[in-house]
């Protein structure tokens, strides 16, 4: 069953709102990426506040995605 129709959705204004010069990552930019993210971890774990949880979480979910864009 459908719920989103002509009638009851915004139509885009764009076709593509991306910047048409900006393409995926390449390997060295990725893991430049996966490194800044694990940094991320280290600062928050180091500083003893609420986020490394967080972090950490984004930090993984990242190196996931990340290997699932160069396994294809």
């Amino acid at each position: 069953m459908a719920i989103a129709h002509e009638w009851n959705t915004l139509p885009h204004l764009q076709d593509y709102e991306g910047d048409p010069e900006a393409g995926p990552f390449s390997r060295e930019e990725l893991q430049r990426f996966l490194d800044y993210a694990d940094d991320q971890v280290a600062r928050a774990v180091k500083s003893k506040r609420k986020g490394a949880l967080a972090a950490y979480r984004d930090a993984t979910l990242f190196k996931v995605i990340g290997r699932v864009q160069f396994a294809v």
